[in-house]
């Protein structure tokens, strides 16, 4: 049985938040989770972002990036052929269910990669720092796709216009 079946997709949605929160917050955190056997996405295509950021693994996220210079991160996650297939406003109300003191600053729906998106601009607190989120969310041929940008309140601007770039330049043919 999947990850992703066995948790349910919102728990995997909060694993994916709590993540990306302890990799900006905090260096030396280290979590270690049972491992996944969700489908992932074998087609997507994308610009890495540039450095300073450095790629991080993580077993629960497709590809991840930090910038060691303020912690800020860039990750995706993709989820193929899931049978609950939830939608685009479930998912990110599954995302903001796990963060402390939510307030969706932003939230519309647009088209991305030839299909509807759902985009987010979140603020509130990840283990009790305040922290904002900006998320991109689509579906498309049986798989949903996750964009994230995760940074602490006072860095998120140091970032976000990294995060535009690998959102413009992610693919999906």
């Amino acid at each position: 049985m999947s990850f992703l079946k066995h948790l349910g997709f919102f728990n995997l949605v909060r694993v994916l938040i709590f993540l990306g929160g302890v990799f900006v917050l905090n260096n030396c955190v280290s979590v270690k989770l049972a491992s996944t056997n969700q489908q992932r996405s074998t087609t997507s295509e994308f610009i890495p972002p540039r450095s300073p950021y450095k790629e991080i693994q993580s077993p629960y996220l497709d590809r991840t990036w930090k910038n060691p210079n303020n912690n800020t991160t860039i990750s995706y996650l993709s989820d193929c052929n899931n049978p609950t297939d939830p939608t685009l406003n479930n998912i990110l109300r599954g995302l903001a269910n796990a963060i402390e003191d939510v307030h969706i600053l932003d939230s519309h729906k647009s088209p991305y990669n030839d299909r509807e998106s759902l985009r987010a601009h979140l603020v509130g607190r990840v283990d009790g720092v305040r922290t904002q989120l900006k998320v991109l969310i689509f579906k498309k041929n049986y798989c949903t796709y996750i964009l994230n940008y995760a940074a602490r309140e006072d860095q998120f601007a140091q970032g976000e216009k990294d995060f535009d770039f690998f959102v413009e330049n992610f693919k999906v043919p």
